[in-house]
């Protein structure tokens, strides 16, 4: 880039975005006009600023939006580890404490609540997957005690429903929190 009338072409990158959400002093906004009026490669690649010109290159839009998918991307497979830790670690505890009722009714409420209000869209996933891990972990915690399979792999099945909808209630009552503190539809 090079030097056209009193500020660089760099200055003026720095400059078009406080000029256009209207933040920059009038000897900015002079500047950065006299610029735009005499560096064709600035107007040809910002615009002019009196004809509401873009303040970021396209290259430079689509860059941003790759490295922001690529962050929600990896955060996204964080919270998904996250949340499958969390559902296996608390069926296990569950079922193997002596307090397992009391704490699956607080559990999985409580992990598919957060993951609802955090935003993530897997939490519609959560439910199912309490349920999966329930019946693996207590699939396994029955294999030296079973003499009919077939009673056992039912029992554990329907006690799945548990934690199946208390997980949908923690949604519930998340979605139920999140619009009354947003207080939308007012």
């Amino acid at each position: 880039m090079r030097d056209c009338g009193k500020i660089s072409c760099g200055i003026l990158e720095d400059l078009l975005p406080l000029v256009e959400d209207g933040v920059a002093g009038e000897e900015s906004v002079q500047a950065v006009k006299r610029h735009l009026a005499e560096c064709p490669e600035c107007r040809k690649r910002y615009g002019d600023l009196e004809e509401g010109g873009r303040t970021v290159p396209d290259e430079m839009e689509k860059d941003d939006v790759r490295i922001l998918k690529g962050i929600r991307d990896t955060v996204s497979k964080w919270v998904l580890l996250g949340i499958l830790v969390s559902l296996a670690l608390g069926a296990l505890v569950v079922l193997s404490s002596s307090d397992g009722p009391w704490l699956t009714v607080i559990l999985f409420p409580l992990i598919c609540g957060v993951v609802y209000a955090s935003g993530a869209k897997v939490w519609k996933w959560v439910p199912l997957a309490a349920a999966v891990f329930w019946i693996g972990i207590s699939l396994l915690l029955d294999i030296g005690q079973t003499v009919n399979w077939r009673v056992t792999v039912t029992d554990s099945v329907v006690s799945a429903v548990f934690p199946l909808v208390l997980s949908y209630v923690g949604a519930l009552a998340a979605a139920l929190l999140k619009y009354a503190f947003k207080g939308e539809g007012k």
